[in-house]
């Protein structure tokens, strides 16, 4: 549903949302939808402060929002590289966290662009240690404050970021190539909706541990590529969970929806634009490419060539009758008399 996703770009979830986590992949990368959600929020000219670990920030600025540098700090972690050059100590690298989220006003987006990375060069304890510490000022300012990450979804550091004892509040996105879901909707046979079944939802994240998609990726099979910038193909399907605060079955909405580039950014778009939301052929298009040889899917040709029809009409028939016709009964002109006898001595 688009209207779902557009209130996660556009921040006005309801409940409010204060935690949400992007899952990056190798061939799929899921920093397209953190850099439309950084420009969304540049966009409102809402205070925003971001942590660049890898990407260096200009990458990850918009190009067509003119940014008020007024409303924007940025934290430049690129430079440090572990073992190449000066490393800032945790207990610094904290408290100017920690000082520059203060500073920025009670409405502030924080952006972090690769957590697993902070998380090697720190430890995955001291990591989570920050994001527990910022989840808590976050919780403490007012809507739309909320906290942004983006990380792989093979980092053993993933799981942790998911649990209800970190943030009982959660938004878990998750782009996919479009041609994923066409192949596992086909080789499953389970219809691409909105509102997924709970079977496909399953089939989705089996997939993800089995990086399905990487490997499709990686040997160019079912026309699924590797798509860094969503340039090829021009979009993806979002698999969007959201945990709210209250718990419950309730509690817990997965939606499907599709994001395509635009003039400026991404936008939302119906899931039919990306996929054939049915491609399970029905039994009528199957019964109809199994009358014509032609249709039929087979490595070898099976059809006749007009000379072949020919010779094959020239061929006589064995056994072919061609005597006098034969009379209207079914039997008639048979003798049966004598093998009556013969069954009649025998039971004698």
């Amino acid at each position: 549903m688009s209207n779902v996703l557009d209130a996660v770009l556009d921040n006005v979830q309801i409940p409010h949302q204060p935690w949400v986590v992007i899952t990056d992949s190798s061939t799929f990368s899921g920093v397209p939808l953190f850099r439309e959600l950084l420009r969304r929020s540049l966009a409102r000219r809402e205070s925003t402060l971001l942590i660049a670990v890898v990407h260096p920030p200009k990458t990850l600025l918009p190009r067509a929002v003119r940014v008020d540098e007024a409303n924007l700090k940025i934290i430049n972690l690129t430079e440090t590289v572990k073992g190449y050059s000066t490393e800032e100590s945790w207990q610094n690298l904290h408290e100017r966290v920690l000082s520059s989220l203060a500073a920025s006003g009670s409405h502030v987006q924080l952006f972090i662009d690769a957590l697993d990375v902070l998380a090697e060069d720190y430890t995955p304890a001291r990591t989570i240690q920050l994001i527990r510490s910022l989840l808590r000022t976050i919780l403490t300012l007012k809507a739309p404050s909320r906290l942004v990450v983006v990380l792989p979804h093979t980092s053993s550091f993933h799981p942790q970021l998911l649990t209800p004892t970190l943030s009982s509040a959660l938004t878990l996105l998750s782009p996919h190539h479009p041609r994923l879901l066409t192949h596992l909707s086909r080789i499953y046979m389970k219809a691409i909706e909105p509102s997924p079944s709970p079977a496909f939802w399953q089939i989705l994240e089996r997939s993800r541990e089995r990086r399905t998609g990487e490997n499709l990726a990686w040997s160019a099979d079912e026309g699924v590529e590797i798509s860094i910038d969503w340039f090829e193909p021009r979009g993806a399907i979002v698999q969007i969970l959201i945990r709210k605060s209250t718990g419950g079955s309730k509690g817990i909405t997965r939606i499907l929806a599709a994001l395509t580039r635009a003039v400026v950014g991404l936008k939302t778009v119906s899931l039919s634009e990306l996929v054939s939301t049915d491609p399970i052929s029905g039994p009528g298009a199957l019964s109809r490419t199994m009358g014509n040889e032609m249709e039929i899917d087979v490595p070898f040709n099976l059809a006749l060539t007009e000379e072949q029809r020919r010779r094959r009409a020239e061929v006589p028939l064995p056994y072919a009758h061609e005597g006098e016709g034969v009379g209207a009964g079914a039997g008639a002109g048979l003798d049966w008399g004598d093998e009556e006898d013969d069954d009649d001595d025998e039971e004698i």
